[in-house]
């Protein structure tokens, strides 16, 4: 059964599941569906409740078991492969999703090309061509809504010679993905994209020394680097392009923090706007698992628990449960062991059970590459329990093991089929 987390009734939204509230006697259709009717909300306001249960729908576990799942994630496992690959592998019947790979990345990097240009124009102190991130935000959300499987994977593609354009562009796709699993309209998710791919807009007006250091900023540096929400607030607000004002909130916002430590302003949770409570968690889940000067990534596997170790302080904690739903415990692109000691990278998240991903096995018993095949996690043997299951995340560079490759080059091998 999904978990049950109160929240009060002010931050109820479309797409979520009410499955009780805090009064009796309510008469309320609606439990345990989606709400899509904002009549429904005020439904809920009008008789007096103040606070609802919403199902968090993040696995079948609860907090208690997720945190300690979380807790197994760990980048130093053995390596060790023993047994044979047993059979139980499909053949590729996934040709449309090979093929969405393709075209996400090819997206990938026609958006790329036009954050780069369009943050290097602030940087030269001209104002933000809005309409053009408006168009480009718009394609995201149009690819979003048709291949949302694919969509959030799309993040894993890197460069770290571009990573304040490529991350600004990886935060704008998070935040549509969460903000489509929060169930928020095509003109939400085009707002909330555009403040995605502006938060740091800011960031164009630090000197490159500061931005660039390789070491950790002084005092100093670090009350400078603090003025580039601000500094983003007033670059898109002075565009003239009628930005609304929940995007600009959002860019001033992104580094305040639900217990009050953030900045500018120390604000607290419900001071906080939706949207960038959203574009703080893609922010700091990009930046994690991203290779920048002073830090090398993570894998996504152990972002994700630095980002529920910050639940309900750092990060709203409906959000963060939200999030670990749509990228999985292990999301695409983690290396992973099998209960089989096989290794397998993840290529699909889907359905309920994110513990049970579609993986691309890479090794055989001895740890030779093998020709990568999929298989499904959720396959059972004929008494019901999983044929395979995941023991841990590793780290790819502790195996050689280039993730992205794997899956590339299974796209470009497949999607012909």
């Amino acid at each position: 059964m999904p978990e049950l987390v109160k929240i009060p009734v002010e931050e109820l939204q479309l797409g979520m599941t009410v499955a009780r509230c805090d009064r009796q006697g309510v008469y309320f259709p609606f439990y345990g569906k989606p709400l899509n009717d904002g009549q429904a909300i005020d439904t809920l306001r009008k008789a007096g409740v103040s606070y609802v249960y919403i199902k968090a729908s993040v696995s079948r576990a609860g907090e208690e078991e997720i945190d300690e799942v979380l807790e197994e994630i760990s980048d130093e496992h053995s390596s060790a492969v023993q047994d044979a690959v047993k059979p139980g592998y499909f053949p590729v019947e996934e040709a449309p999703t090979l093929k969405e790979i393709s075209r996400a990345k090819q997206l990938h990097i026609d958006a790329g090309k036009k954050t780069k240009s369009m943050l290097e124009d602030v940087r030269m102190g001209k104002t933000v061509d809005t309409s053009a991130a408006m168009d480009m935000v718009s394609d995201l959300v149009m690819f979003s809504l048709k291949s949302p499987h694919i969509f959030s994977c799309m993040t894993r593609l890197k460069d770290f010679d571009d990573y304040t354009y490529v991350h600004s562009l990886n935060v704008s796709i998070l935040a549509i993905s969460i903000g489509r699993r929060l169930g928020k309209s095509p003109e939400e998710l085009d707002r909330l994209g555009l403040a995605g791919l502006l938060h740091d807009a800011g960031k164009m007006r630090i000197p490159e020394k500061i931005l660039n250091k390789p070491g950790k900023l002084d005092a100093r540096e670090f009350e400078y680097m603090k003025k580039h929400p601000e500094l983003g607030y007033d670059i898109v607000k002075k565009s003239g392009r009628n930005v609304s004002e929940d995007v600009l909130v959002s860019i001033l916002q992104h580094h305040e923090k639900a217990d009050g430590t953030g900045y500018p302003g120390g604000l607290y949770g419900r001071q906080i706007s939706s949207f960038a409570k959203i574009v703080s968690i893609a922010d700091v889940y990009d930046a994690i698992t991203s290779d920048r000067v002073y830090n090398q990534r993570r894998s996504p596997s152990e972002a994700l628990k630095l980002i529920f170790s910050g639940s309900g302080t750092h990060f709203d904690k409906t959000l963060v449960k939200f999030f670990i739903n749509i990228m999985g415990i292990y999301p695409v692109g983690t290396l992973t062991l099998l209960d089989s000691d096989e290794l397998a990278v993840v290529f699909k998240q889907e359905g309920e059970d994110i513990m049970r991903p579609k993986v691309i096995v890479v090794t055989d018993k001895e740890g030779k590459q093998i020709d990568p095949v999929i298989f499904d996690l959720k396959e059972n043997d004929i008494k019901g329990k999983p044929r395979k299951k995941i023991v841990s995340a590793l780290n790819p560079r502790e195996h050689n093991i280039d993730t992205n490759r794997i899956i590339d080059g299974f796209a470009a091998r497949y999607s012909a089929v």
